[in-house]
């Protein structure tokens, strides 16, 4: 890692994929990660963003950019 990571709650769209959100399960708050990584010393500085999927123990890459 280059940076110390970031970390923020979001709030999901679950009414972009579902058409009621569960009754007492946690659908909106969705944690994010920043983190800015390089393989070696001469490449390149990358900027990652990884969401939690709701629901489940496993998490998504969601943005691979140039460092921000």
């Amino acid at each position: 890692m280059a940076a110390d990571p970031l970390r923020w709650f979001e709030r999901e769209p679950w009414w972009d994929t579902q058409t009621r959100a569960p009754i007492g399960v946690d659908v909106v708050n969705v944690k994010v990660w920043r983190v800015q990584v390089r393989i070696n010393t001469a490449s390149p500085l990358r900027t990652m963003e990884i969401r939690r999927r709701p629901h489940s123990p496993s998490w998504v890459l969601t943005r691979i950019n140039d460092a921000v």
